[in-house]
Parts: structure tokens; C-alpha cells; sequence
């Protein structure tokens, strides 16, 4: 009968150690220099609970130059487009109290 492992040592998980104390994804993140606060499953971004400073994306060029027109019919930039159209999205994806 083997004894029970101990949980990985990074902070919040509960995975069994495999290796100096930590799971096998996180004994992997610490080879690759990867934070181990970070959610395992996230590889970018800024760490937990900060928040988001910069998004990057690619859009079809037809699609960036009818944003483009859009912005400049709206007298925005189109960073300023953009966002406003992010708030709306999330806005309308809020939930509601009941």
C-alpha cells in the first residue's frame, strides 16, 4: 500500500505532488518560467486581478477598413469605437438581479 501523496504546493491547487513538491502542470510552468499564481489554462494575460490593459486581435481587412469608416462617420477614433463597442457587449452580457 503506497502512501497518500501531498497536494502540489502552488498556491490553490489541490493536485497530488508528483514532482519538488508540485502537480505536473505546475512543476512544467515553473521549468518555463510561467507564474504559478496564474489560473492553470491561462498563458497570457496580466496576473489575477489586475486588469486588462491591452487587447490584441486580428480582424479581416474588409472588416478593420467598415470599423475604420464607422469611426470616422462617429467623429471616434477607432480605439475609442472599439471600446465603446466592448462596454455594449458586456453590458448586454451582464447579469441581471432577479
Amino acid at each position: 500500500m503506497t502512501a497518500p501523496l501531498s497536494p502540489c504546493a502552488a498556491p490553490g491547487c489541490a493536485r497530488p505532488a508528483l514532482s519538488r513538491g508540485l502537480c505536473g502542470a505546475h512543476y512544467q510552468r515553473q521549468r518555463r518560467g510561467v507564474s504559478l499564481e496564474r489560473p492553470l489554462g491561462a498563458t497570457s494575460g496580466p496576473p489575477p486581478g489586475e486588469p486588462m490593459s491591452q487587447v490584441t486581435t486580428h480582424v479581416p481587412l474588409e472588416s478593420k477598413r467598415a470599423l475604420e469608416a464607422h469611426a470616422e462617420h462617429s467623429a471616434l477614433s477607432l480605439y475609442a469605437l472599439l471600446r465603446r463597442i466592448l462596454e455594449e457587449w458586456l453590458e448586454a452580457r451582464r447579469p441581471r438581479p432577479q
